[in-house]
């Protein structure tokens, strides 16, 4: 039970951490203070985690970690819907090497030019 609640409470951790690196922690300028602040705020998330999970083990806080990785899902599936709604069009077909798009098909009917 309490390897599971390790696991569980480390997963739940990282995505933590790198919701952190990406909104806050990429943003700190370059140089040797943030080198040492990414590799302390790992340090510390991870062994929040491990603390987390080998406390809390076989308790109800083990919801926790859970709901996180639960969370973390749904938005990763949200992304997925977004990106496939918002797919775009196959590259334009190439004549004689020259990309050429149909700028009539592209512009509505009323306001198509003639190209010449």
């Amino acid at each position: 039970m309490q390897i599971l609640s390790l696991i569980l409470s480390l997963a739940a951790g990282a995505c933590i951490y790198l919701m952190l690196l990406n909104r806050y922690l990429l943003l700190i300028e370059d140089g040797e203070s943030k080198k040492l602040i990414l590799r302390a705020s790992l340090v510390a998330v991870g062994l929040g985690a491990m603390l987390f999970g080998w406390l809390a083990a076989g308790t109800p806080w083990m919801l926790l970690p859970i709901g996180v990785l639960a969370a973390v899902f749904a938005g990763e599936v949200r992304q997925a819907i977004i990106r496939r709604r918002h797919a775009g069009e196959p590259p334009i077909e190439a004549a004689n090497g020259i990309a050429k798009p149909d700028i009539v098909s592209a512009v509505p009917y009323a306001f198509a030019l003639e190209l010449r």
